[in-house]
C-alpha cells in the first residue's frame, strides 16, 4: 500500500528534497534521478507498452478466486513473533490468488521504481528474494528485456506460487527469468555459487531482523563494484528497523536512501564519500 504518495503535498515535498539533495557523486545522482522519474511517471512508449501488459495481468490476478495452498516460511504478520524454528518449519496458509496478489504483489509505484532502477543501472545479474505471483519479477525482467541484456533469478519459498509465477512470466514472453522454489536458507547459497558477481538484489521476503541481515551478509561478498540492493518493508517492525540501521552502517555501502517502505543501497569502493538520503514516500 502507498497511502501518502498520492497526496500532492507529499509528492511536492519529495521532489523538493530530491532537487536539494547532494548530487556530487555520479551514482547517487543517478539514484535520485530514478526516484524523480518514478514520482513523475516518466516512461517511453515502449516502456508504457510493457507496463500496460503487466498491469493487465495484475488486474486478472486480483480478480481471481482460484484457491492456493502456500507454505509460508516468513515472519508472518507484525506482532506474531514467530521463532526461528517455526519459520524454518513453515505454515500452510490457504488463500485465493486474488488475495495473494492484493497483499503480496508490489504496488505499481514501487514496481515501476524497480523497473527504472534496472533501466538506469543496467545490471547483468539480478537476484530477487520473494517472487510471489511474479508481478515485480515481470517489471524487472521487462526492464532487462528493454535494456537488451541481463537476467533475473527470483527465489520463492512457496512451490505453488513459484509455479504460478512461472506461468505468468511465460505468458508475458519474459524468458530471461529463472524461478527457484524453496526456502531462501536452502536455495540462496546455490544461486550465489552459480554467479561470478551480483549486480542487483531485491530482498522482498522473510521480513525478520536476523534473516534480513543474514541475506545481506550472504550476498555482500559477491556484489560487483557498483551494485544496487533494495530492501522491502524496512519499517515493518522494530526488528526490520534495526536490520536496516545495521545494513546502512556497512562500510561497503556508499549511497543509502530511506524511502519509507523501501530502502536502497549502492555499493562502491571506499574512496567515495557516503551519501545518505531520507525521502519518505510510504
Amino acid at each position: 500500500m502507498l497511502p501518502v504518495l498520492f497526496q500532492p503535498v507529499v509528492r511536492t515535498l519529495a521532489l523538493r528534497r530530491i532537487a536539494r539533495a547532494d548530487r556530487s557523486d555520479g551514482d547517487a545522482a543517478r539514484l535520485l534521478s530514478v526516484l524523480e522519474q518514478t514520482i513523475r511517471h516518466v516512461r517511453s512508449p515502449e516502456e508504457a507498452h510493457w507496463i500496460g501488459r503487466i498491469e493487465a495481468l495484475r488486474g486478472e490476478l486480483r480478480a481471481s478466486g482460484k484457491p492456493v495452498a502456500i507454505t509460508d516460511y516468513g515472519a508472518g504478520k507484525p506482532g506474531m513473533h514467530l521463532t526461528e524454528e517455526q519459520m524454518r518449519q513453515g505454515r500452510i496458509v490457504r488463500r485465493t490468488v486474488g488475495a495473494v496478489c492484493r497483499d503480496s504483489s508490489k504496488h505499481p509505484f514501487w514496481a515501476f521504481f524497480l523497473f527504472r532502477l534496472i533501466r538506469e543501472f543496467k545490471p547483468a545479474v539480478c537476484v530477487e528474494l520473494g517472487t510471489a505471483l511474479g508481478i515485480s519479477g515481470a517489471y524487472q525482467a521487462a526492464a532487462l528485456a528493454l535494456n537488451g541484456t541481463g537476467r533475473l533469478i527470483t527465489l520463492e519459498g512457496a512451490e505453488a506460487l513459484a509455479t504460478i509465477a512461472r506461468e505468468n512470466l511465460a505468458r508475458l514472453g519474459l524468458d530471461t527469468v529463472t524461478v527457484v522454489p524453496g526456502r531462501f536458507q536452502d536455495t540462496l547459497a546455490g544461486v550465489l555459487a552459480g554467479q561470478p558477481t551480483i549486480d542487483y538484489a531485491f530482498i522482498d521476503g522473510h521480513h525478520d531482523e536476523q534473516a534480513t541481515i543474514g541475506y545481506f551478509a550472504q550476498i555482500l561478498p559477491q556484489l560487483s563494484r557498483t551494485s544496487v540492493m533494495i530492501f522491502d518493508d524496512i519499517a515493518w517492525t522494530a526488528g526490520m528497523k534495526r536490520a536496516w540501521r545495521t545494513i546502512v552502517g556497512h562500510e561497503r555501502l556508499r549511497t543509502v536512501a530511506d524511502l519509507g517502505d523501501i530502502g536502497v543501497c549502492l555499493s562502491a569502493d571506499g574512496t567515495v564519500p557516503k551519501h545518505q538520503y531520507t525521502i519518505p514516500l510510504g
